[in-house]
């Protein structure tokens, strides 16, 4: 297995760099493709070419990220969040107020990246469980 990994960790990586948004992105990418290599590994007829087969299976894995993307509901940025923040009933005192702001976005760069953005979506912008 470890063979494996090592004959297409790089194919893997430079097949899914163009899909990505950043670095972060890429690697959440790639170890989504790797999962889905994982799966269909049983299907893999011959192993001659594994490292095309995987970085196939990776642009495949990329494109289909690509498409539930498309279909998302936008999400809000911190100065689209910090304006929800002002917009709401201040505090007693802008100590206060900025001292939510800052708690707030502490708060949600903790959570893991679906965490954040469902709490974005549900919390933040209102959305519905279903939407969410």
């Amino acid at each position: 297995m470890e063979e494996f990994a090592n004959k297409a960790t790089a194919p893997v990586n430079a097949a899914v760099r163009p899909f990505a948004r950043d670095d972060d992105d890429a690697e959440d990418m790639a170890q989504g493709a790797w999962l889905r290599i994982i799966e269909k590994l049983p299907r893999l007829v011959r192993d001659d070419n594994i490292a095309g087969w995987c970085a196939t299976v990776a642009k495949n894995y990329c494109k289909s990220v690509l498409r539930a993307r498309a279909t998302e509901p936008e999400l809000l940025d911190m100065e689209q969040l910090d304006q929800l923040v002002v917009e709401r009933p201040p505090p007693d005192n802008a100590l206060q107020r900025r001292e939510a702001r800052r708690a707030t976005g502490a708060g949600l760069a903790l959570l893991p990246k679906q965490e954040r953005r469902a709490v974005r979506l549900r919390i933040l912008q209102g959305r519905t469980s279903t939407q969410t």
